[in-house]
């Protein structure tokens, strides 16, 4: 398996940092709408939902046309930052064919915008995630790339609740 060098990947991981805490900053964003902490009423404020979520995600070889579907079940938790009032500290586990992981470390802003970083419980395999939650809707729309060179879109990521 060709992988990404150790500090090529730490600077994907550290860019997507700065890329939320920067965003969360900023209160003059467009983004600032009903799809991340923010509802319709503007003295409302939508928190993230820690629980189970079900994805898919059209896996891409780098420079290859070889595609595959994965699914996994991810259990996210979503605790606030005793540091900033902005951010939503984001852990959890994930399991999929390839086997288990658990989340390093991430975090999503009070529009949503978000990255976490997972890794296999064998080590081997590390996930960086970016993209957007819709707290309203309880979903994501985002990417991701492995330290494997796989990168793709995640082609659904939504909670899974009881009805």
């Amino acid at each position: 398996m060709d992988v990404i060098a150790r500090n090529e990947f730490d600077g994907l991981i550290e860019q997507a940092k700065i890329d939320v805490l920067s965003n969360s900053l900023d209160s003059s964003t467009t983004e600032n709408s009903t799809r991340g902490l923010q509802s319709e009423h503007d003295d409302v404020r939508l928190e993230p939902y820690s629980g189970r979520y079900k994805t898919a995600l059209l896996a891409e070889e780098e420079d290859e046309e070889v595609y595959e579907i994965y699914e996994s079940t991810l259990t996210l938790n979503f605790t606030p930052d005793n540091n900033n009032n902005n951010i939503y500290k984001i852990s959890g586990v994930g399991a999929d064919k390839d086997g288990e992981t658990t989340i390093k470390d991430g975090f999503v802003n009070h529009y949503g915008k978000a990255w976490w970083h997972e890794k296999t419980v064998n080590g081997r395999l590390e996930v960086l995630s970016r993209g957007k939650f819709d707290f309203q809707q309880r979903n994501f729309d985002g990417t991701y790339i492995t330290n494997g060179r796989k990168h793709g879109q995640y082609t659904s990521f939504s909670a899974i609740t009881s009805s």
